[in-house]
């Protein structure tokens, strides 16, 4: 059923199914997706271990836990491993498909964020920044700020 809800939503697929939680760390590596939605309860390993070896490994990947034991208490220790959103399952289709969209949303600005401006950087030609041959002093200047090493505080 989540797999069908995911995919009624445009430009949505699922990437990858695992059965249980060491199996889900071994596909966010292979498989590297947008997002992960992580049960609590898995065998092998829970979904706060898995959840905890995804995120140290992929921490920009945004974990969404959806739970049938969903409490306060479980929000917070799942928080705590890297998971950005617990929801609980019988809050239905709606809510899930709300809760992707704002953590792929978020996600999408937080990349954007870390985005450095392209700067350009003048270089500097090695013999044109050596001392003047002649002895008079002399300044440099980049971008029209000019060097004032030479000027007392």
């Amino acid at each position: 059923m989540l797999k069908l809800i995911v995919e009624t939503q445009t430009g949505w697929e699922v990437c990858g199914e695992a059965e249980n939680g060491q199996e889900a760390v071994d596909m966010a590596s292979d498989l590297r997706p947008n997002l992960i939605i992580m049960d609590l309860a898995m065998p092998v390993m829970d979904g706060i271990r898995a959840s905890r070896a995804i995120s140290t490994a992929m921490p920009a990947v945004p974990i969404l836990m959806h739970t049938l034991h969903y409490s306060t208490e479980l929000e917070l220790e799942a928080k705590k491993v890297g998971v950005r959103r617990v929801l609980a399952k019988a809050e239905g289709g709606d809510a899930l498909i709300g809760a992707i969209s704002a953590l792929l949303d978020e996600n999408a600005g937080m990349i954007t964020a870390l985005k450095a401006p392209e700067v350009s950087v003048p270089l500097v030609d090695p013999p044109a920044a050596e001392a003047p041959q002649n002895g008079t002093e002399s300044s440099a200047a980049v971008d029209g700020l000019e060097d004032d090493t030479s000027k007392p505080n």
